[in-house]
Parts: structure tokens; C-alpha cells; sequence
């Protein structure tokens, strides 16, 4: 094929428009979610990444990662962005390989992009495994992806004043449709703007936000406080009932370094949260129906947020009574507007439900949405339990 011969190899110190990149799992010391997470939150403004991971032939699994830089004009060194994939290749061990073709130009972006799913007949005809689309690994749209494919090449604008106007009215529309913000800019394709520039687009973003939230009025959120230690296993259970994109957790004292106006749910650990903090009113204003702004303590600034699941973990406690002399459990929160639930037997079970006024539409609403949490945690819980369980074949 013909852009096969506008390949080059490159070296840890080429500047390149455009990279291809073959590592094998010993190439990613932190792992492949590294590697996976690193392209998925790269700013597609500045760099177009799709990879895929190649696992169906007889030979040894890898990743092939393509990179396109957004500006033509644009360079980046190959080290840099090895660095930030979490991808590095041992000095005087992969020597060879990275001389063979770990590192080379695309030729051409689509057609290298085109080729890694094996549908040509060139891939055929090596009888190589097919791969569809949504194998990809990327930080583009799917409509981008179709883009690039089709030899497409998506340029990053920059911010002007006779395109402001516009981008701040793509900005308010996104909001009023509930997008998030990274989304839009994503779609939009801007170019590092300034952070003037980047504060006027985010106010046009949650102008319409907010008058998106005006149109379909205050729907009650659902709110489940799970008193548990906030175990490893709980958290990946967690991550399983809700997508990566729709779900922000808190450290240990329930703050949170930012969060998306449009993450679906929030999971908040009340483990290391000072007294004074919890035992106040700051949870049943954080689960109001009408209150969409999440402040302090869980963030140090005010920020507009739409989302509508909230989950308190929070263990219970063993205290003595001076009287009785007996011992009892005690929560540390509660909030009117919250399922309280404690995992038995590694199953949710729900031992009180929100005694907050509302409407009956609403009331069973709720109890709906918490019924499907409710089996989704148990299936995720059940799964942990089964992966954690050591054959006696394994240790043969």
C-alpha cells in the first residue's frame, strides 16, 4: 500500500506530527488502565489518539497507539508523550525493538487507523483477527472517529473575536442540553484558550445548565447511605454499577479536587470527615432537591452540579451505653432525603427509607431507581466475591 512507504521510524528524541507507537504489557510499568485512562483524558485540542489492544491472533498481545497532532503546525517530542501514556521502553533491553518499528511515522493517519481493525484485504489475506470500531481506544467522538476514517483531518480552531460570539453561544446550547463541559470543548476542538477565554465559555455552559434545570424543575435525587467501611472491593463494585465517565469519588475526608456540573453520581466518604462536619446539616442541604450547588467541605469552591445519585459511605460504629452497660451500632449521618442501608451477607439491604416530604409520583420514582441500584450493587458485590475466591487448581 501506498502510504506504507511515507512511514519512518523515529527515535525517544523525534519531534513527530504524527506517531505510531507498538508496546507489549511489559512496556506499561503501571499497567494497561494507565495507559487507558492517560488517552481517554488527553485534550483531543491538542492531540488525536486511537489505539487498540490486539489480543486475538497467536502472537503476543499489544497495544498500537496512533497519535496525530491537532495543529499541523504543531510538534511534540516522542519521549513527552511516551511519558504521559505511561509507556517506557528499557534502555540496552529494547533496543532492537524500538529500532524494528516501535516507533514510526503513520504515513497516513486514517489509513494506518483504518488498518489496525484487519478489515482490508491485505490484513485478510495475513488471515489477522477483524476488530470493530468500539475496540478503538481513543480520546475522540464517535463522530470523529467516522471523521478521521473517512481521511478527515480534524483542526483545532483558535479563540478570536469574530468566533467568540459563536463558540460562547455553542457553549450555552451545550449546557442547555446537558452536556458536560469537557464535551463540548472536546467537539469543539479549541485550541489552547486562555484562561479568560476558558472562564467566558464555562459561564455560558452554566447559564444553560441552569436554564435547563428551570425547564424540567427540581427532580429528587437518589441518595443511599451505605454504612460499610469503604473497602477496595466496595469502591470497584461501585465503578462497575456506574461508568467511569459518570461517577466521581472523594478522598477519605469527603472532598473532591474538582467534579464535572454533569457527573451523574457522587460517592462520598465520610471515613476521615471531621465531627463537626457530620454531625451538622450540611447532608440534607448536599441531597435537597432544589439545591444544585456542592460547596464546602467537599469542595473549596462553590460549583454547579446536575447530577442526581449520591452515595455516603459511611461505617457504622460500636459505642457502650454508661448505663446499660451495653454496646450499640450508631451512624454517623443521616439525612431525611436518604435510603439507609448496611451490606449483609455481601448483599445491600435497605433499613430505612427517606422520610423527607414528597410528592407519590416522586416517592415511587425513587424506590424504582433504588430497586435497580440495589440489584446492580448485588451483582457487582456477587462478582468481586467469585474473582477474589482462590481455586486449589490455581495453586497447582
Amino acid at each position: 500500500m501506498e502510504y506504507w512507504k511515507k512511514i519512518k521510524k523515529l527515535k525517544p528524541d523525534s519531534e513527530f506530527y504524527t506517531l505510531a507507537i507498538t508496546a507489549f504489557e511489559e512496556h506499561l510499568p503501571d499497567g494497561p488502565d494507565a495507559l487507558i485512562k492517560a488517552i481517554k483524558f488527553m485534550n483531543s485540542s491538542r492531540c488525536q489518539i486511537i489505539a487498540i489492544f490486539h489480543n486475538k491472533s497467536q502472537g503476543k498481545p499489544h497495544y498500537h497507539v496512533l497519535v496525530r497532532m491537532s495543529d499541523p503546525d504543531d510538534r511534540m517530542v516522542v519521549s513527552t508523550i511516551l511519558r504521559h501514556l505511561h509507556i517506557q521502553f528499557r534502555a540496552g533491553i529494547d533496543d532492537n525493538f524500538i529500532n524494528a518499528r516501535a516507533l514510526e511515522t503513520c504515513g497516513s493517519f486514517p489509513h494506518y487507523a483504518t488498518y489496525l481493525l484487519h478489515k482490508t484485504a491485505e490484513a485478510r489475506l495475513e488471515g489477522k483477527a477483524e476488530y470493530k470500531k468500539t475496540d478503538y481506544i481513543t480520546n475522540l467522538t464517535p463522530s470523529d472517529i467516522d471523521k478521521t476514517l473517512d481521511g478527515y483531518t480534524i483542526k483545532s480552531i483558535k479563540i478570536t473575536k469574530k468566533n467568540m460570539p459563536y463558540l460562547i453561544d455553542q457553549a450555552h446550547q451545550s449546557g442547555l442540553e446537558q452536556k458536560s463541559f469537557s464535551e463540548f470543548m472536546d467537539n469543539a476542538h479549541i485550541l489552547w484558550p486562555s484562561q479568560s477565554d476558558e472562564n467566558k465559555l464555562r459561564k455560558a455552559h452554566e447559564s444553560g445548565l441552569v436554564e435547563s434545570l428551570k425547564k424540567n424543575g427540581d427532580q429528587p435525587k437518589l441518595c443511599i447511605q451505605i454504612s460499610e467501611s469503604y473497602t477496595e472491593e466496595l469502591k470497584a463494585a461501585l465503578q462497575s454499577v456506574f461508568s467511569d465517565s459518570s461517577v466521581e469519588f472523594s478522598t477519605s475526608t469527603g472532598k473532591f479536587n474538582t467534579i464535572d456540573s454533569c457527573t451523574n453520581a457522587l460517592v462520598i466518604s465520610l471515613r476521615d470527615m471531621p465531627e463537626r462536619i457530620y454531625t451538622s446539616d450540611i447532608f440534607r442541604t448536599l441531597c435537597d432537591p432544589t439545591n444544585h450547588m456542592i460547596q464546602a467541605p467537599f469542595l473549596k469552591k462553590s460549583h454547579l452540579w446536575i447530577g442526581d445519585i449520591i452515595i455516603l459511605i459511611d461505617y457504622t460504629h460500636t459505642s457502650e451505653d454508661p448505663k446499660t452497660k451495653k454496646t450499640k451500632e450508631y451512624i454517623k449521618t443521616k439525612s431525611s432525603y436518604c435510603f439507609s442501608c448496611i451490606i449483609k451477607k455481601n448483599k445491600l439491604k435497605c433499613v430505612g427509607t427517606p422520610t423527607a416530604k414528597m410528592s407519590d409520583t416522586n416517592k415511587q420514582t425513587l424506590i424504582k431507581r433504588f430497586t435497580e441500584f440495589n440489584k446492580a450493587l448485588d451483582t457487582a458485590l456477587a462478582m468481586n466475591e467469585k474473582t477474589s475466591i482462590i481455586s486449589l487448581e490455581d495453586l497447582q
